[in-house]
């Protein structure tokens, strides 16, 4: 190779190099950490804002975010606790001294915030914008039986999730794919996109375009979101399943007084019982399997998790209920 081709490779070099950058990282939960940890793999110095500590677990114990956690045993600075709009978060945001930050799965930052950041703030989003913008994207892409998933890096800008795309990796998601098994897939595409784009946007090499298409919602799922029921089709029952496992895990009622988590299902075609059974009816058939007569079908409730007990099969949980206990839940639910 030329002498001067080697050169311009190093200068190449130099230019995707972060070393000594100073930044901001806002994030809280486990999905942010490893973003977190590509900018210090990048040499960036990162002040990192997160929530304050809360109750967490069994003995409900104040504990701090993942991000702290992950920060502290970096020997990262901290800033936690403190109101977004409060001049002396303000005032440190401004004395760190950053022209840029990073935003993975944290909340909406006001103006007083956008306004400290010369060179702006970079969101890293779950889902092909402008589709799936929100607070819940991989959980609606599950929900609606997406076969193709992706990451978004935007420029934030005052409307929330509408930011300049500065690039975008779609990635293929896997038929019955659970929320866990697609939000590692969106982890590991997003943090190679990042180390990829992020030293090109620094360096002004890498500029956003208008999100262009059309734009679905994905909001917070409350409540009643996370319940299913036998007078769901089975289909919609399995895809909610699916966008709630592991954590928080669906809700299903058993009995008035009796409600349980549904960690694992799947649609039932072969082998199932009459279809004139009634619809809310559970059958523990042959092989052993919990089946659950739904709206138009049969599905099976393969992981189960009763109150108070650990993640368990289906079918042993309802053999293991004592003879009357399973001839009450054996009746069609209400």
């Amino acid at each position: 190779m030329e002498k001067g081709k080697i050169l311009e490779k190093k200068q190449e070099f130099a230019l995707l190099s972060l070393e000594g950058q100073r930044c901001v990282f806002f994030g809280n939960d486990s999905f942010s950490v490893p973003f977190l940890e590509v900018l210090c793999d990048l040499g960036c110095e990162v002040l990192v804002v997160t929530n304050a500590w809360k109750a967490r677990g069994r003995g409900l114990r104040l504990l701090p975010t993942p991000v702290e956690e992950f920060a502290r045993s970096r020997g990262l600075p901290v800033l936690y606790g403190l109101r977004l709009r409060a001049p002396e978060f303000l005032g440190c945001l401004a004395g760190w001294g950053a022209d840029w930050g990073l935003v993975v799965a944290y909340r909406i930052l006001p103006l007083e915030v956008l306004r400290l950041f010369g060179r702006g703030l970079v969101n890293v989003h779950p889902s092909l914008l402008p589709a799936y913008r929100g607070a819940a994207p991989l959980h609606h892409m599950v929900l609606n039986d997406e076969c193709v998933g992706g990451v978004s890096l935007i420029q934030i800008t005052a409307e929330v999730d509408a930011g300049p795309v500065l690039a975008q990796r779609a990635f293929a998601i896997g038929r019955g794919a659970t929320l866990e098994e697609v939000r590692r897939q969106a982890i590991a595409v997003g943090c190679q996109l990042l180390r990829e784009v992020l030293p090109l946007w620094v360096s002004g090499r890498v500029r956003g375009v208008v999100q262009c298409g059309v734009v679905i919602g994905a909001p917070r799922l409350g409540s009643a979101d996370r319940v299913v029921s036998w007078r769901m089709r089975a289909r919609e029952f399995v895809a909610r399943v699916r966008a709630l496992s592991p954590r928080p895990g669906a809700r299903l009622q058993w009995r008035p007084d009796l409600w349980i988590k549904v960690l694992d299902a799947r649609v039932v075609v072969d082998d199932v019982p009459d279809q004139w059974v009634v619809p809310g009816t559970p059958v523990l058939d042959s092989r052993g399997r919990l089946l659950l007569r739904v709206r138009d079908g049969w599905v099976e409730l393969r992981q189960v998790v009763p109150p108070g007990k650990r993640p368990m099969d289906g079918g042993v949980w309802l053999r293991g209920c004592q003879p009357h206990q399973r001839r009450e839940l054996l009746n069609p639910l209400p």
